[in-house]
């Protein structure tokens, strides 16, 4: 695997979506449709970042990174399946978030103000003995839940690339022990271990943008919508006999 032609290729699909969205993007209108722009402008900026990143081989920063885009694209597609309803239940959410920064005195008198639309927030208290707690994802359902809900490879990429950048996001001893950066015993084998991790990472982000991009396509009358199909082939190309666990 070549670390000089996967980033290549993520430089000229970045490349590619910001010519594209130079265009007046015309999503529909709706709440689903300027929740799905939002979270493709996010989506996109982390992809930029990994591409500053990479070449210096920080692969576990763009791990991170990575599991970000990877779960804003979760989040669509979970919404597009319903996407009038479960784009208010994320909107609303914004009520939850804000009462958590509340006082006690100020969150009574909030909820009270609001009580029926926090109320189905609620944990119940047969799950958690917390008082007054609320579920932890706006969905209502976990991560992981919402992978096995849609299927297909969301649910392996759940335990590989949701799961490896949370290992470094919340310092695994697995992800921390086993670092190449720390075998100092061996140089040149270290470098080349992060170079086909930083190259993996790098594979990565590429495909999970690609699904964001190709949702929000769906969804406007961006041109040229062929081309996020046309990338997957050349990563495909690039890269047949990827194995995500070997970045660990």
């Amino acid at each position: 695997m070549e670390l000089e032609k996967v980033l290549q290729l993520h430089t000229r699909f970045r490349d590619w979506i910001y010519e594209h969205v130079q265009e007046d993007v015309n999503i529909e209108n709706s709440l689903f449709g300027i929740i799905a722009l939002k979270a493709f402008v996010v989506s996109f900026n982390s992809f930029k970042a990994i591409g500053l990143i990479l070449p210096e081989l920080y692969y576990e920063s763009a791990a991170i990174l990575v599991r970000s885009i990877w779960e804003h694209s979760l989040i669509l597609h979970y919404m597009e399946a319903l996407p009038d309803d479960r784009a208010h239940q994320y909107a609303e959410f914004t009520l939850v978030e804000f009462t958590r920064n509340l006082s006690d005195n100020q969150r009574t008198e909030f909820e009270g103000i609001i009580a029926s639309r926090l109320a189905k927030y609620r944990l119940s208290t047969k799950k958690s003995r917390r008082r007054d707690s609320y579920m932890d994802t706006w969905s209502g359902e976990s991560t992981y839940k919402i992978a096995r809900e849609l299927g297909g490879d969301w649910l392996t990429e759940y335990r590989t690339t949701f799961n490896l950048g949370s290992a470094y996001t919340h310092p695994s001893p697995g992800a921390i022990l086993f670092s190449s950066t720390v075998d100092q015993t061996n140089a040149s084998r270290s470098e080349k271990v992060e170079r086909e991790r930083t190259a993996i990472i790098a594979y990565e982000a590429i495909e999970h943008m690609r699904k964001t991009s190709a949702l929000v396509w769906r969804h406007s009358k961006l041109k040229d919508g062929e081309v996020l199909t046309h990338i997957r082939s050349l990563v495909k190309n690039l890269m047949p006999n990827i194995k995500a666990g070997a970045l660990l």
